[in-house]
Formats: C-alpha cells, sequence, structure tokens
C-alpha cells in the first residue's frame, strides 16, 4: 500500500506541477498578447498622427502659397475681385504654383488665370 501512496503522491504532484505550468504559461501569453496589442494600438495612433501631422503641415504650405499669391497679384494688379480669391482658395498646390510662376510675366489677370476671368477685372 505505501508504494500506491507515493504512486498517488507523485501522481498529484505531476498533476499540481502540470496546473501550475498552464497557470503559468496562460499567464505569460496573455502579457504576451497584451503586449502585442498595446504596440499595435500605440502604431496605429502613430500613424495617425502622423497623417494629421502630415496634413496639416500641407494645409499651411498651401495657405502659405496662397497668400503670397495674393499678395503678388495685389501688387501688381492692385485690388483682386472676389472671384480671383474664390479661385485662389480652392486650388490644388500644383495650380497655386503654376500661378504664381505666371505672374511674374502676367501683363494682366487673364494672362494668370485664362479669359474666362476677363469680364471680373
Amino acid at each position: 500500500m505505501t508504494s500506491m501512496k507515493r504512486t498517488g503522491n507523485l501522481f498529484n504532484t505531476i498533476i499540481s506541477f502540470g496546473n501550475l505550468w498552464l497557470a503559468a504559461h496562460k499567464a505569460w501569453r496573455g502579457k504576451k498578447d497584451k503586449t502585442r496589442f498595446e504596440q499595435w494600438a500605440h502604431d496605429y495612433e502613430m500613424k495617425d498622427y502622423l497623417a494629421g501631422r502630415q496634413k496639416g503641415q500641407q494645409e499651411g504650405r498651401q495657405e502659405g502659397e496662397a497668400k503670397i499669391l495674393v499678395r503678388q497679384l495685389m501688387r501688381r494688379f492692385g485690388e483682386l475681385p472676389a472671384a480671383i480669391h474664390e479661385k485662389i482658395t480652392m486650388a490644388n498646390p500644383n495650380t497655386l504654383e503654376m500661378w504664381a510662376d505666371l505672374v511674374l510675366d502676367a501683363r494682366s489677370l487673364e494672362d494668370v488665370f485664362g479669359p474666362d476671368l476677363s469680364s471680373t477685372h
């Protein structure tokens, strides 16, 4: 009977050790999964932050280009019609850059913006 008792105790010890190992493994894996999730969340937030920052910088540059173009046009041609201000406000960066180049040699607003604006100035 003593050997049966020893076998039972050994079996219980093995079971206890197995349960302890499973609990430790689950805790480790849970921590690992949490770390992965936290890293993913951080990366996602950083990606949004950087995208927002880039968009803000682009908008700031575009506003600056528009402001300089308006100053150049006003210095060259005087007060600008509201339609010109609206057109500049709605323009994309490539168009603003093109107009900024055209204003250097333009003799009229039409030379910069085309003949469809001849009635606005």
